[in-house]
């Protein structure tokens, strides 16, 4: 029977062929064509971003970045004056519906007191 190789042991020889050209490029020169560039080393330094201290007398005061826009007024469309009536009529259907039952129930009310 075939012995068989498992993936580690298959790229192990890759692995350290390129773990050695990656060294041996860090500390020396890479030739490109006929021109040689020198590799140096850059260490790149983070620039920490000073927090603005909030005035913090009110701590009900919120502070947005940006000024607060303007209020306006949109106009009416149709299908505004639309919506305003369906609601209108829906809520009079409600209130004529509430009566009726209304009466319906106090009529009930006074016929039966009179057995």
């Amino acid at each position: 029977m075939a012995k068989t190789q498992s993936r580690t042991e298959k790229f192990k020889e890759y692995r350290e062929e390129i773990k050695k050209e990656t060294n041996d490029t860090k500390t020396s020169s890479i030739e490109i064509g006929t021109s040689t560039i020198f590799s140096a080393p850059t260490k790149v330094e983070k620039v920490k971003k000073k927090k603005v201290k909030k005035d913090t007398s009110n701590k009900h005061v919120y502070e947005t970045g940006h000024e607060k826009k303007p209020y306006v007024v949109k106009e009416k469309t149709i299908y505004d004056e639309y919506v305003k009536a369906k609601t209108l009529k829906r809520f009079a259907y409600f209130l004529f519906v509430a009566i009726i039952i209304a009466l319906l129930i106090t009529v009930l009310i006074l016929s039966l007191k009179n057995f």
